[in-house]
């Protein structure tokens, strides 16, 4: 009778354990997703995806819509930006150049730039400045320039990250795999480290922080890019594909292994822990994001689809700002 209780008490703790654990929910299947984010004025989630057009959720992912009248049908669409003061507006960056979108989606016009784009981002403080691809606008995307700077380098963009503080000051990742910075709203540009790199995002609140990662993993910067460091304890040596910082609490940082999943550091990234079950994914991993919105929830996609995971809530807490004087915040959301 004793071994049947304790049998079964063993059962009952090992149920509780696995049910307290997140597990990943796979909420789009058999489709290449090659971006993924998300509208700031709501709960929605948009993909880009590879011949199969643009969609929006508006239910976490349970139900998809097609949104690309106008973008033609076999379009390759590898990123999608959503004005930050007119969530209306999206541009989407694809093989056959640039689209724009005026009501949030619904229908799209073709811009004059026809040239290939694999990111596409716009500045948060004028919001007629885009820049996508090797190309800059600075009225809405009616005429686009090229970075001259770029193209004598031989250097042409994947990906792309703007200071949100100081919009001049521009992050990318190149198709070579090296990583640059310009400080000047693109004129010019600095190579920053010698491993190849894949993605390259900044600190939302204290945006001198810089993370990259690539081959090696995950490099966090401090100083704006000046200098790196590696941060991998507790990660295995793979490839990272794609790295976010939450919007909620900057101290969470996520990334995506191909092959391996999905990591989490709750220290601005010193030491990482494998998030969630279930996530079974071994395609490359394009995206990950969290809407501000509705900031419980993490989505991932990758060249197989998308995935959905609740996280834990976080509370708002105060911190000390670099300087080590003025107090700074991050708020939360607990539900």
């Amino acid at each position: 009778m004793k071994k049947v209780s304790l049998t079964l008490l063993l059962l009952i703790l090992t149920t509780l354990s696995y049910s307290d654990e997140p597990r990943w929910m796979k909420v789009l299947d058999n489709t290449r997703v090659e971006c993924i984010t998300a509208d700031p004025s709501t709960s929605a989630i948009l993909i880009g995806t590879v011949n199969k057009g643009l969609y929006k959720s508006l239910d976490r992912g349970r139900t998809w819509r097609r949104m690309d009248k106008g973008i033609h049908s076999m379009a390759w669409i590898y990123s999608i930006a959503i004005n930050p003061h007119d969530p209306k507006v999206i541009y989407a960056a694809t093989e056959g150049g640039v689209y724009r979108s005026e009501n949030g989606g619904e229908s799209w016009g073709k811009t004059s730039m026809n040239t290939t784009a694999f990111t596409a981002v716009i500045n948060p403080k004028n919001t007629d400045i885009i820049y996508a691809g090797e190309y800059k606008s600075e009225n809405g995307g009616k005429r686009w320039e090229v970075m001259s700077s770029l193209i004598r380098m031989g250097e042409y963009p994947y990906r792309m990250a703007i200071d949100p503080k100081h919009p001049e000051i521009l992050y990318a990742v190149m198709c070579s795999g090296r990583g640059f910075k310009s400080a000047d709203s693109g004129e010019s540009w600095e190579r920053m480290l010698s491993d190849k790199v894949w993605y390259v995002t900044v600190n939302p609140i204290h945006t001198g922080v810089i993370y990259l990662c690539g081959e090696r993993g995950v490099y966090e910067s401090e100083d704006g890019g000046e200098r790196w460091e590696l941060k991998g304890e507790g990660l295995p040596d793979e490839d990272v594909d794609y790295l976010m910082v939450d919007p909620i609490d900057p101290r969470f940082v996520y990334i995506g292994l191909r092959g391996v999943g999905i990591f989490q550091s709750k220290d601005g990234g010193e030491m990482w822990h494998p998030l969630g079950e279930g996530f079974s994914d071994e395609a490359l991993i394009s995206g990950l994001i969290i809407n501000s919105s509705d900031p419980n929830y993490l989505y991932v996609s990758t060249h197989s689809g998308v995935w959905r995971l609740k996280l834990a809530p976080r509370k708002p807490f105060h911190s000390v700002s670099p300087l080590g004087k003025l107090p700074g915040m991050w708020g939360g959301i607990k539900r």
